[in-house]
């Protein structure tokens, strides 16, 4: 009994369908009844319809994703004039942040530097001489 032949044709036929064609050409090799059936005009064409099938596919889903990929180019497109000006005025913001920060920073220092001034002269001397030094104290004379 040939073992080869236990699978009806046409499950055959379908699973050599399936494969490349470079190992459909090996299994030829197996039996006779596999050699006669893989070297069939009908089963020729069939392969070569399934393969023409999956290049059309292959094909459908390229020209997919290359419109995809256009309409993603033109979103960002229509997008960057809004960053570039999401960017301008982030650096346009975060100058005068930095400005604000050296004006409080100046403050800072001042705020410090009258303070040792008015320590300064509290604690040298009973007379004071600066009227912002002294503003809402009572003045010695």
């Amino acid at each position: 009994m040939n073992h080869f032949d236990v699978l009806p044709v046409d499950i055959s036929v379908h699973i050599f369908s399936l494969l490349p064609i470079e190992s459909v050409s090996d299994f030829a090799l197996v039996s006779k009844s596999w050699k006669s059936l893989i070297h069939s005009r009908s089963f020729l064409v069939m392969h070569a319809n399934r393969l023409l099938h999956l290049a059309k596919q292959v094909n459908a889903e390229l020209h997919q994703k290359r419109e995809e990929t256009e309409e993603y180019s033109k979103s960002m497109e229509e997008l960057a004039p809004r960053v570039c000006t999401s960017m301008e005025l982030l650096e346009e913001f975060l100058k005068i942040h930095s400005q604000n920060c050296d004006e409080k920073m100046n403050s800072i220092r001042l705020a410090g530097r009258n303070k040792q001034i008015y320590n300064q002269y509290s604690h040298n001397s009973t007379q004071f001489d600066d009227p912002l030094l002294l503003s809402g104290e009572k003045r010695l004379n």
